[in-house]
């Protein structure tokens, strides 16, 4: 195997786009119908009463999870709500979205069936997906790609299977192929922004006047906080964005010549 050029001029970003269009279950909406129902533990938070009502009225609608996220946050009263309960609640929230997002391209990639039809397998259909086709792509391409993933899901699974089919490798399940697993390090550096544990960077932008006691509703604060690469995009010639919605809560998050 060649050596590759080291310094990238090349980024790709990767939104939740990305798993959607590989037909993986991670949107709110799929999240909700998981997680959202009655939790008496979070009685009290005007947030979780909220979502819960917005998801029972529509729930095949709720897909703006954010947009949710910040009226509350604007309409924070704390003579009204208690800043602690919706602490809590919003970081179960972070949490588990998170968790279920990996949790949901694990089950259907490793384990390869589709629990809502039967046993018939995933992998086929996934291998037919436009994102497979962009890194078979890349992965044939000799130069070095930096990739900062927004989408919360085991890319190196993915990328491992699919660089087992590009050499006509044996694929195992756990733990990776190592040539494979080499293969396409070589060619690919990722970046996650997330923080451990898979909690999602989740919430309202930086400019949003959102009351001081819910400024961890905030997408920027959440990054200062976090174990997150701060990520120089000024070095990039190209820069590929793949299914990121770029709405007007990720203004702060994404700024391209700028410092994510």
């Amino acid at each position: 195997m060649e050596d590759t050029i080291k310094d990238s001029n090349v980024l790709i970003i990767l939104g939740n786009g990305h798993n959607a269009a590989m037909n993986l279950r991670t949107g709110y909406t799929d999240f909700g119908r998981h997680y959202m129902k009655p939790m008496k533990e979070f009685t009290g938070s005007r947030l979780y009463e909220s979502l819960l009502e917005s998801y029972t009225i529509a729930p095949g609608q709720w897909n703006d999870l954010e947009s949710e996220i910040k009226r509350f946050a604007l309409s924070f009263d704390p003579a009204r709500d208690n800043a602690e309960k919706e602490y809590e609640f919003f970081e179960w929230l972070r949490t588990n979205l998170g968790f279920y997002m990996d949790g949901e391209a694990k089950y259907r990639f490793i384990i390869g069936l589709d629990p809502e039809k039967g046993d018939k397998s995933y992998k086929d259909m996934l291998m037919d997906s436009l994102p497979i086709y962009m890194f078979s792509a890349i992965l044939c391409n000799d130069f070095h790609f930096d990739i900062l993933s927004f989408n919360y899901t085991w890319l190196e699974i993915i990328l491992n299977k699919m660089t087992c089919s590009l050499l006509n490798l044996p694929s195992e399940t756990l733990p990776f192929n190592k040539t494979a697993e080499e293969y396409f390090r070589k060619r690919l550096n990722i970046k996650y922004v997330h923080l451990s544990g898979k909690k999602c960077i989740l919430g309202t932008d930086d400019d949003e006047k959102i009351h001081p006691q819910v400024s961890f509703m905030k997408k920027a604060y959440q990054l200062e906080n976090s174990s997150s690469y701060p990520h120089d995009m000024k070095k990039y010639k190209s820069i590929l964005i793949y299914g990121h919605s770029l709405g007007e809560t990720d203004h702060d998050v994404i700024k391209l010549g700028t410092v994510v």
